[in-house]
C-alpha cells in the first residue's frame, strides 16, 4: 500500500457488516477490504451477520448466521441480541481487539457485544443521514433515540461526509471521537467498465436522442416523481429527450404507473438493477439525483468518473461536499439553480429549477465540457488508495 501501512504489532481487528448484498455500503466495504488484501498482509478478519452475498471477497468470511436479511423487522430485532452474543464469543476466541462495523444493525451489534462484556474496542461507520428520522413520525423518533443510545457508547465513529459528522455530533454531543472519511472508488475499474459495449438486445442509445439518467434505489426519499415532472416540463412535445430510470425498489410499480398516467411511458426506460451501470452513465448526457437526503451520494462521483455531468438536489449530506466543497459551511437553503465547479445543485422538490438545470446542460456544450474537465480532477480525492490509507489509520488509532 502506498503511503500508510497497517501496523500488525498493535493487535487484531475485524470488519463487521450486515451482509455483502448489493448495496452502497457493502460496495464500500468490499472495495476497502479487497484493496487492503491486495496491497499487504494484514491481521484483519471479515465478519458478516447474514449470508446474502452479492459481492465476492478473496478472503475467508465468518458468518454469524444463515439468515438472508429478508426476514421481518421483529426477527431482525430479536437477532440483534443473538448476534451480539455470537460476536462477543468470536472476539474472545480469536483475540480480536478492534471491530469496525458498517450500517446501523451491524453498528448496534458491535456496541451491544461490548455492553454485554466483550473487551474489544468499537469503531462504527455511519453511512446514512440520521436527522431524517426526526421527521419520520413515532417510528422515526424511536429509531433516532435508538441510534443515539448506541452511538453514544461507541469508542470512535467514522462518517462519510462532513455534514453527517455535524449531524451525529449534535446527536451524541461529542465531536472529538468522530472523523470523516469519504467513500472510496476504484477509478480505473469504473473507467474500464464504462467502456463496455451494451448488447443491442439490452438497450439501444439512439444518436438523435439526448438521455437523462437516474441511478439508485427506487424509494420515497429519492423523489423520482420530481424528475418525471421536470422531464415533462422540459421535453414538451419535442420528444427528443429520453429518460432512463436504473434501479429497483418498492416504488418501481408506482413510478411505472405514473409514467403511463403522464403519457411518457414510451420515453421512460425502467431497466431494473443493472450489474454494470457505468456503461449506461457513460453514454448518457446528464445524471440527475433528486433525493431529499443522501449519505454520501456515490453515484455523483461514479458519474464524474464516467465523464458525465451531474445535477443534484442540495440535500443533506453529501452532494454539496462533492460538487461544491468550498461552500460546505453554507447554511442558507438555496432557492434557485447553483452552478458549482463540479456539478449543478438545485433546491429539493423545485421542479422548475430541476428542469432549468437539465436544460442548461443539454443545450450548452461548453458547460458540459467544463464540468467534465473539472470532474476528472475532483474524483482523484476519492481514489481507493487515498481512502483505504485513511481507514487503516483510523483502525490503527484505536490501538493507541
Amino acid at each position: 500500500m502506498h503511503g500508510y501501512n497497517y501496523n500488525n504489532n498493535f493487535g487484531r481487528c475485524a470488519i463487521l457488516i450486515n451482509s455483502f448484498t448489493s448495496g452502497g455500503a457493502e460496495r464500500v466495504v468490499t472495495t476497502i477490504v479487497q484493496h487492503i488484501i491486495a496491497s499487504q498482509k494484514s491481521n484483519i478478519d471479515i465478519i458478516s451477520m447474514e449470508k446474502n452475498d452479492y459481492y465476492n471477497i478473496d478472503r475467508k468470511i465468518t458468518y454469524l448466521s444463515h439468515l438472508t436479511g429478508k426476514e421481518n423487522l421483529l426477527v431482525k430485532t430479536i437477532w440483534l441480541v443473538i448476534f451480539a452474543f455470537r460476536l462477543k464469543r468470536l472476539a474472545k476466541a480469536n483475540a480480536i481487539d478492534v471491530i469496525q462495523s458498517h450500517l446501523y444493525r451491524a453498528n448496534y451489534v458491535n456496541i451491544l457485544a461490548r455492553i454485554l462484556g466483550s473487551k474489544h474496542k468499537t469503531q462504527i461507520v455511519n453511512h446514512g443521514t440520521i436527522g431524517v428520522f426526526k421527521k419520520a413520525g413515532v417510528t422515526g423518533l424511536i429509531k433516532y433515540n435508538f441510534i443515539r443510545f448506541f452511538y453514544t457508547n461507541a469508542d470512535s465513529i467514522i462518517c462519510v461526509s462532513r455534514g453527517m459528522k455535524h449531524d451525529i455530533a449534535s446527536l451524541i454531543g461529542d465531536e472529538k471521537k468522530i472523523r470523516v472519511i469519504y467513500n472510496p472508488f476504484e477509478i480505473g475499474y469504473i473507467k474500464k467498465a464504462a467502456r463496455e459495449k451494451i448488447p443491442v438486445n439490452e438497450f439501444i442509445f439512439k444518436k438523435q436522442k439526448k438521455y437523462i439518467i437516474f441511478v439508485g434505489r427506487l424509494v420515497a426519499l429519492k423523489r423520482v416523481e420530481d424528475l418525471f415532472k421536470a422531464y415533462i416540463e422540459l421535453n414538451g412535445k419535442e420528444n427528443d429527450i429520453e429518460l432512463i430510470i436504473m434501479g429497483d425498489g418498492p416504488k418501481r410499480n408506482t413510478l411505472e404507473k405514473q409514467a403511463k398516467e403522464k403519457g411518457i411511458q414510451e420515453h421512460v426506460h425502467f431497466t431494473g438493477f443493472v450489474k454494470n451501470p457505468y456503461k449506461y452513465i457513460k453514454r448518457s448526457h446528464v445524471l440527475v439525483l433528486t433525493s431529499s437526503s443522501e449519505g454520501f451520494a456515490n453515484v455523483l462521483v461514479e458519474s464524474m468518473i464516467c465523464e458525465t455531468p451531474v445535477i443534484s438536489t442540495d440535500c443533506p449530506t453529501g452532494p454539496r461536499e462533492i460538487l461544491a466543497p468550498e461552500t460546505i459551511n453554507k447554511k442558507k437553503t438555496i432557492t434557485t439553480v447553483e452552478y458549482s465547479p463540479y456539478g449543478i445543485l438545485v433546491p429539493v422538490g423545485n421542479i422548475s429549477q430541476i428542469a432549468k438545470a437539465i436544460k442548461s446542460i443539454l443545450s450548452d456544450n461548453r458547460m458540459t465540457c467544463f464540468l467534465i474537465k473539472n470532474g476528472i480532477k475532483r474524483v482523484i480525492d476519492f481514489d481507493i488508495t487515498i481512502i483505504s490509507n485513511q481507514y487503516m489509520e483510523a483502525i490503527n488509532d484505536c490501538f493507541k
